[in-house]
């Protein structure tokens, strides 16, 4: 739970040298199947915000140039890796095999102790492609293949979607509200400050905090002031353990910031729209939604590191994103998942995948691509996101059979706070709710 990950040495490297198997053949890229072939599903969580268009110009040049009969059909699942993995279990519960699956990070355990349908990277290579041996070594660096190692030894599968949070900001308000664009603010109290500020001289929404049914940017804060989210005692069992004087106290200014005007409250979609218009002035989201912030506002666009909650030596963000997982009971649909999974690592399909959301690349080999060259050398607004990564850890991924239902009962102790109701009491009760679950 607490692997400190090193990414910043593979990114900063890359920086410098430069929906089931059954699916009908019409489906929604409109490929069909070939006489013969394979078809599968790729099961992604990339809306139109982040990343839906690159996925379906992938699919459809894998597609059009694969020369082994195999059709992927993407499908899109809502409510992020929360919607996957409900939407997994109910196709599995009926016998059915999807194909390609995007698991994130924060439920890693939870899969591997939950759905042993998945078939990992290290079985495909020994039992149905051993031509492939050493392909992971080849591709990735140790301490990306250890973000899709669970703490059962597996290698879940391959490690696809990287990013931190930060902050998007609108210079153009700032300076409307009198602050300086060129030296944001640092800490949590600071942007509250500043959301406020905008927000009396402005009129217009200062601070948005992404609200969503996950723990992305909620975990950080929490360990941020220092406190760990869970601990693994000497008996192997795990233990909830962020309720704290700190984290109180975190909550509390939270919720002061949404009662003051300080902070908004509102989906995290209508936010986006709301960003683009230029009504809100920031956004602290994943840095995975950069290419549609480039594409969709015309204003002075800033990036800022995710604010810091408590000390320097406390700071923390989340690695976010996911891995790529291959569920199938068919030996040709497994190679099919295998081969599908293979080329989004090629060097112009990460290339394409990394300027068509913000993801950082996670191969070896991305920088063989003269377009991932080019991107991060002129991207100043990754900046931000390269320059966290000192400071990343893995997403936690609560244990046990009841892994996936923690992350809602986090969702709900941060949503009733925002709504007014007491942190102290909320936050203990919800720790006490999810140990009685672990």
């Amino acid at each position: 739970m607490k692997k400190i990950t090193s990414i910043l040495l593979v990114v900063m490297m890359m920086f410098t040298l430069a929906a089931c198997s059954k699916a009908p053949a019409d489906a929604e890229d409109g490929s069909g199947t070939s006489d013969g072939g394979v078809t599968i599903e790729y099961w992604h969580i990339n809306s139109e915000t982040q990343g839906g268009p690159v996925v379906e110009e992938l699919i459809k040049e894998f597609n059009e140039t694969n020369d082994k009969g195999i059709t992927v059909v993407g499908k899109f699942n809502a409510n992020a890796y929360a919607g996957v993995a409900q939407n997994l279990q109910a196709e599995l519960a009926i016998g059915e095999y999807p194909g390609v699956v995007q698991v994130g990070w924060n439920y890693l355990n939870y899969f591997a102790e939950n759905f042993p349908q998945y078939v990992g990277p290290k079985k495909i290579i020994e039992e149905y492609v051993p031509e492939d041996k050493g392909y992971l070594e080849e591709m990735l660096e140790e301490n990306i293949i250890e973000l899709g190692t669970a703490v059962n030894g597996e290698i879940l599968g391959l490690p696809y979607a990287a990013s931190t949070p930060v902050v998007f900001y609108n210079a153009d308000i700032f300076r409307e509200a009198g602050l300086d664009p060129d030296n944001p603010p640092e800490t949590f109290d600071e942007w509250i400050a500043a959301g406020q500020t905008i927000k009396d001289k402005t009129g217009k929404e200062g601070l948005y905090y992404e609200i969503i049914a996950n723990t992305y940017t909620m975990s950080p804060m929490i360990q941020g002031v220092g406190a760990e989210m869970y601990e693994i005692g000497e008996d192997g069992k795990a233990a909830a353990t962020f309720y704290t004087p700190e984290t109180v106290e975190l909550f509390r200014k939270w919720q002061a910031g949404f009662e003051s005007g300080a902070c908004v409250e509102i989906g995290s979609e209508e936010a986006l729209g709301a960003f683009a218009a230029g009504e809100i002035a920031t956004q602290i989201v994943t840095i995975g939604k950069l290419a549609y912030m480039k594409e969709s506002c015309d204003f002075d666009l800033r990036t800022a590191p995710f604010p810091r909650t408590g000390s320097e030596e406390d700071y923390s963000v989340c690695v976010g994103g996911n891995m790529l997982v291959c569920f199938s009971e068919d030996e040709e649909e497994v190679k099919a998942c295998w081969e599908f999974m293979k080329y989004l690592y090629e060097p112009d399909s990460m290339a394409k995948w990394v300027a068509g959301t913000g993801y950082l690349p996670v191969t070896k080999s991305a920088t063989d691509s003269e377009e991932m060259r080019e991107f991060l050398e002129e991207n100043e607004l990754m900046k931000a996101s390269l320059d966290t990564w000192t400071s990343a850890r893995s997403w936690p991924s609560w244990p046990g059979q009841n892994g996936m239902n923690v992350d809602q009962v986090l969702v709900d102790m941060r949503d009733a706070i925002i709504s007014g109701a007491d942190p102290d009491a909320t936050i203990k009760d919800a720790q006490d709710r999810i140990n009685g679950m672990l």
